[in-house]
């Protein structure tokens, strides 16, 4: 395994316990939206070809398992002698807790109708040039041919009844999946050398296109029993916080928080719109800035156009040290994960560091009307891909994922918090502009503020509709209010609330990371570098809050807001 260390009992624990999660975990990418990360996307190939195995006896052996390993864990706490080992262990028994929450609390497998979006994913395969093309083919004729029997799995763990929005995003994700087996595969697999390869590749796609179907028809027929009972409730809410997180902080507290970023960040839309047109309301300006957005096919290569300047921007102030040269490629978002505007899909952890990745950008569906393509083209006025370019690529993911990669453990390489890692890129959109890119442009600060103000709404929506009884519709109006975003965009973020719970923890994580520079500025004084804090920072791998604090900080009091 790539980076591997030999550090004695931690570490060997450490390359023990990712050995066991990636053959649990060969491919599975997350649960609830951000756990548990697997094998495949971290860069470890050796589960290629199989699947995860959700059946009943899996699923308890491997809780099981997990509770075994508490004791091994409780074990090795006296031979943790070193930072790194010390670090090692809280990672380990996190990620422990974690997945035990996830496999008994939350049960993803039985309540979250896409949670198997990952079992029929195999785009790994011809996306990521990480091994020979026959060997990459020869893996993913082996998934497919094992994606009949997990489904039929699937069909019979999503008994019903299920939550009506999950349901109806699960139907068309899996949808996207059919219309990428069906195209985009088979002509990636026809530059094969082996045309027998190539046929059986064809033939195992076919059944599981079949497979697939069969589970749309299946939640199809769970329609009617559906429910708008989607919310965690309290309890599994914050559960889920400190689970996954290790954040203990009442609701009372999180709302707070979340309120008091959400003014500040109002307040400050209102003065920039001001400043554009005194006379203006801050909604009509930023219609005004939305009409400035390129045609839908020139979207990408406006995306394309702006990675340069960032990239130049952040070497230039010394924002973060880049460990590699090599650009992503911009790309259009893939059938099956088309409900978000942008992501980004770098190289894992354990693989090549030279490689590049996918910046995909969501363009308008082909069948919406044109007022539905104009809404969503507004989303994209040109101050605002600058944003979502910076959180994305420069100096956002792209760069953390390259810092990752060069963490100095195994464990450390392996295991990310989801706050931690959207932490890092929603603070990067504010951080260009604090050190001065645009050049004081009030378009650009309206743009940053507003996706801003996205994160601010989702986490008070999130709070809202799992913990409140806030409906969707509620959700749809708080959003469109704070963001002044139109209503089809605003929607898909309240609708994408009621199955990734977690997506409140961009704004989280943007306040732990402010508080946790300024406890570093206070601590340093003079000797405090903004470049140098970031790189720690990123170096530390992607561990929750609390853990990397104790890294970075030789007096933490422990609060993390």
């Amino acid at each position: 395994m790539q980076g591997a260390t030999s550090r004695g009992a931690v570490a060997e624990a450490g390359e023990a316990y990712l050995r066991e999660y990636a053959a649990m975990y060969p491919r599975e990418r997350a649960a609830y939206g951000f756990f548990p990360f697997g094998a495949a996307y971290m860069g470890i190939h050796s589960g290629d070809g199989r699947v995860t195995d959700y059946s009943t006896g899996a699923v308890q052996a491997r809780i099981a398992a997990l509770e075994a390993w508490g004791t091994t864990l409780a074990a090795l706490e006296p031979q943790a002698t070193s930072d790194d080992d010390r670090t090692d262990l809280a990672i380990l028994r996190w990620v422990r807790g974690a997945e035990l929450f996830a496999l008994r609390e939350l049960q993803p497998h039985i309540h979250h109708p896409a949670h198997y979006n990952d079992t029929v994913d195999v785009s790994g395969y011809i996306r990521r040039d990480y091994a020979p093309l026959e060997e990459r083919l020869q893996s993913l004729l082996s998934h497919l041919r094992a994606i009949p029997d997990a489904l039929a799995v699937a069909r019979s763990n999503l008994a019903g009844p299920l939550a009506r929005i999950p349901l109806l995003q699960a139907r068309m994700s899996y949808r996207g999946h059919i219309a990428f087996l069906q195209k985009d595969l088979l002509d990636a697999v026809r530059v094969t050398p082996s045309a027998a390869l190539g046929t059986e590749i064809e033939g195992a796609a076919e059944a599981a296109i079949n497979a697939v179907a069969d589970l749309v028809d299946h939640l199809g027929n769970l329609e009617a029993s559906a429910t708008d009972d989607f919310a965690l409730g309290e309890e599994r809410f914050l559960g889920l916080l400190r689970a996954f997180e290790l954040v203990d902080l009442s609701l009372d507290e999180l709302r707070a928080a979340g309120q008091a970023d959400l003014d500040r960040n109002l307040a400050a839309l209102t003065e920039a719109c001001r400043s554009i047109d005194p006379q203006a309301s801050p909604r009509e300006v930023s219609d005004r800035l939305r009409e400035d957005h390129p045609p839908a096919d020139g979207l990408l290569p406006a995306a394309a156009a702006v990675l340069e300047s960032l990239r130049s921007f952040v070497v230039e102030h010394g924002l973060v040290s880049l460990p590699s040269s090599v650009p992503p490629t911009v790309a259009e978002t893939l059938p099956f994960h088309r409900w978000g505007f942008a992501s980004m899909d770098s190289p894992g952890a354990f693989e090549d560091a030279g490689a590049g990745g996918h910046y995909y950008v969501t363009s308008p569906e082909p069948d919406w009307t044109s007022a539905q393509k104009e809404q969503w083209m507004r989303r994209f006025f040109r101050a605002s891909i600058v944003n979502t370019s910076a959180h994305e690529t420069y100096p956002g993911h792209y760069v953390q994922s390259m810092h990752k990669r060069l963490a100095p453990t195994t464990v450390q390489k392996a295991f990310d918090s989801f706050t931690h890692w959207e932490a890092w890129a929603h603070y990067a959109e504010e951080l260009i502009l604090e050190q001065g890119f645009g050049a004081g442009d009030p378009a650009q600060l309206v743009a940053q503020l507003q996706g801003a103000l996205l994160r601010n709404a989702r986490y008070m929506v999130a709070i809202g509709m799992h913990c409140d009884g806030m409906s969707v519709d509620d959700a749809t109006r708080v959003i469109m209010d704070a963001t002044l975003m139109d209503e089809l965009p605003a929607r898909r973020e309240a609708e994408r609330g009621t199955f990734d719970p977690g997506y409140g923890n961009y704004t989280l994580g943007k306040l732990m990371l402010r508080k946790l520079r300024h406890d570093a500025e206070q601590e340093l004084g003079a000797a405090f570098n903004l470049g140098a804090f970031h790189d720690a920072f990123l170096g530390n791998g992607a561990p929750p809050f609390p853990i990397v604090r104790r890294r970075m900080l030789r007096y933490d009091d422990g609060r993390l807001l």
